[in-house]
């Protein structure tokens, strides 16, 4: 029997390597030399959350549903247009990212060329942000404005003899123009959140290096939303909601239980923007954890000034590898009135420094290209970084994703380089500062890279040497008595 319906993660398109669950779900992109659609092999596959809940909203109905993800598979548009047809199903939801737009939009195109009768609903943030231009092809039956966990399930009740879909938070094309239903729904509560339906999924493809060695892993979410000042920039809060939305404790350790013992994932990433960010809720679940007494090891993101040492201890002991921290800029003016509001750099050295004493690994990530930047406030990061000593450090490009009020700043200002969304990757330039162009930032994206490498490179090899130093100078007897992994033994490396 043919499902009601078929849920599919395309695959990236020529030339990149699309992440669809990153930047608040807008995705962000790497380049690829592969000319045809795919999926690199040395590039990370991930499940796209909002998808796998929206599956597992539509099991509660009792609905018969099929999961796709191209990208994780590896499938070429071809390989992607013969599965949707053998799998039959008469509604097609597909998860669009903003770099990858054109990509998807054709691939629906050549979808819909070999079954017209196919409903081909879209879901995704760029479909929040910008749903006529999604809709202006032709291509896409319905874009959901809203939460798709909410909106899709009471969706699939309508069908086309009844006429436009009236539901809340979707949008249709009729006579060559964009018709928006109602506002765009949000998830009321966190009991609403359904669970992912990861059992769909092909679990046994997402894979990466933990430890030195390769781990099935998966991504979890706490909870949905965030309402901090930095969603200035920050895509996150439109994404996802301005408001916070926290699970029940003992409902995340469950489905991270069943993870491990149903699908064989030792990993887990906490998609929360702000794991801590309730130290009662952070607490809860690390407790739960270790009373579970799984395998698990995981890392999550959260602020510099929502943790201190017995958090990160008792997160250790719960299985945490790193916790990821959102420095952004190391000049203090930018940091605290833009980036991270309401938070010092003195709050980011002394988070590094107690991470480090929890003998968890500390990574921050770095934008380059905020308003103000200048090359002054870019040396100020290097230094800061430099000063603070992390283990790993991501360095990405100032984007101003649409819907964000920097987007709209950046608009008015004059300071928008390009609205070719295949750019809006976090990796290539889009807007100027008024002190630095686009090359500039690009410059100095490198510098910072290039510096940290350096300096990385230095540091391992005085720790080797410093170990060679050690085992010299051990006891007879005691070379097997090890230290419990940590940051300077490279237990993490994000």
């Amino acid at each position: 029997m043919n499902p009601d319906v078929l849920l599919v993660q395309p695959p990236s398109p020529p030339h990149m390597n699309v992440g669809r669950d990153w930047a608040g779900g807008f995705g962000t992109a790497t380049s690829s030399r592969r000319e045809i659609y795919g999926h690199d092999e040395d590039a990370l596959a991930c499940p796209y959350l909002p998808l796998l809940r929206v599956a597992g909203a539509l099991e509660r109905q009792h609905r018969t549903v099929r999961v796709i993800d191209a990208q994780a598979e590896r499938l070429s548009d071809a390989q992607v247009v013969d599965r949707v047809i053998e799998v039959g199903a008469r509604d097609v939801v597909a998860s669009l990212s903003l770099p990858s737009l054109r990509g998807d939009l054709a691939l629906l195109a050549r979808i819909k060329r070999a079954d017209p009768d196919l409903r081909l609903i879209a879901i995704g943030t760029v479909c929040k942000a910008l749903p006529s231009e999604v809709l202006e092809t032709g291509v896409v039956d319905i874009a959901v404005r809203g939460d798709a966990e909410a909106v899709v399930p009471e969706l699939l009740e309508w069908r086309s003899g009844d006429g436009p879909p009236q539901v809340a938070g979707v949008s249709y094309a009729a006579n060559g123009a964009a018709v928006h239903v109602g506002p765009a729904r949000a998830i009321a509560t966190a009991a609403d959140l359904p669970p992912p339906a990861y059992h769909l999924a092909p679990m046994d493809r997402y894979v990466r290096q933990v430890d030195g060695r390769p781990m099935r892993f998966a991504p979890v979410a706490t909870g949905l939303g965030c309402g901090f000042a930095c969603g200035y920039y920050c895509p996150y809060p439109f994404g996802f909601g301005r408001r916070m939305l926290l699970r029940e404790p003992h409902a995340v350790v469950e489905e991270v239980a069943r993870l491990a013992t149903d699908l064989g994932v030792e990993f887990v990433i906490f998609r929360d923007q702000l794991f801590s960010a309730e130290r009662d809720h952070a607490e809860l679940v690390c407790k739960g954890l270790i009373e579970s007494g799984g395998p698990v090891r995981w890392l999550c993101e959260t602020r510099a000034d929502r943790v201190e040492p017995a958090l990160l201890d008792l997160m250790r002991r719960a299985g945490c590898l790193a916790v990821h921290y959102g420095l952004e800029s190391g000049d203090a003016e930018i940091f605290s009135r833009i980036a991270k509001p309401g938070a010092t750099l003195d709050d980011m050295r002394r988070a590094v420094r107690e991470t480090h004493r929890a003998r968890l690994a500390a990574h921050l990530h770095v934008i380059v290209g905020l308003p103000n930047e200048t090359w002054d406030s870019v040396r100020k990061t290097l230094h800061f970084v430099r000063d603070v000593r992390p283990d790993s450090v991501q360095v990405c490009l100032a984007t101003p994703y649409p819907g964000t009020r920097m987007y709209a700043d950046a608009d008015e200002r004059g300071l928008l380089l390009t609205r070719d969304w295949t750019r809006y990757t976090a990796n290539d330039p889009v807007m100027r500062t008024e002190h630095m162009s686009g090359e500039d930032l690009a410059r100095a994206a490198h510098y910072l890279r290039d510096n940290w490498w350096k300096q990385n490179l230095a540091r391992r090899g005085l720790r080797r040497v410093a170990r060679i130093v050690r085992s010299w100078a051990t006891p007879s007897g005691a070379a097997g008595q090890r230290q419990p992994p940590g940051p300077s033994g490279g237990a993490f490396s994000a």
